[in-house]
């Protein structure tokens, strides 16, 4: 992780200046979700100073983080919060598009229920999920419902 981010520190720290733009290819390579999620605040920080900042990107944690900064912003705008957020971003601030091989490019609107997440990462996830309860639940069967091996 040191290695990869530590360009891209020294790159934001002495060159990149208000009215830039900053393009970086899949900004969370290499991180644990949690560090992708700091990466996507500290894009938005980027924002928030004015640089145009475009990222390729398959993070669904990313994603995530990007949807609740819009989020931050819509009920911020609608002055519902009790004290201005530090981060945030608009809708107008933010675009997601879907590049697929198959496939026409396709925009990802931002949803307030369901953020930005193209709609076969969720399907991705669910197949894995039902998989994970299909195979604990047949080792359940196999061992007699105990943390055993199967006999």
């Amino acid at each position: 992780m040191v290695s990869e981010l530590a360009p891209l520190v020294l790159f934001l720290r002495g060159v990149v200046q208000p009215c830039d733009t900053f393009i970086i290819e899949e900004p969370e390579a290499h991180l644990h979700p949690r560090a992708q999620t700091q990466m996507a605040l500290t894009l938005a920080r980027l924002v928030r100073a004015g640089v145009r900042v475009i990222i390729t990107t398959h993070s669904d944690w990313l994603l995530e983080q990007i949807g609740n900064l819009v989020r931050e912003g819509e009920v911020m705008k609608l002055k519902k919060n009790q004290a201005e957020p530090a981060i945030w971003l608009t809708k107008e601030e933010v675009g997601a598009w879907w590049f697929r091989t198959d496939k026409p490019v396709q925009e990802i609107p931002f949803e307030h229920i369901a953020g930005i997440e193209p709609a076969e990462y969720g399907e991705v996830a669910e197949e894995l999920y039902n998989r994970s309860v299909d195979l604990r639940t047949q080792l359940e069967e196999a061992t007699g419902g105990t943390d055993g091996e199967p006999e």
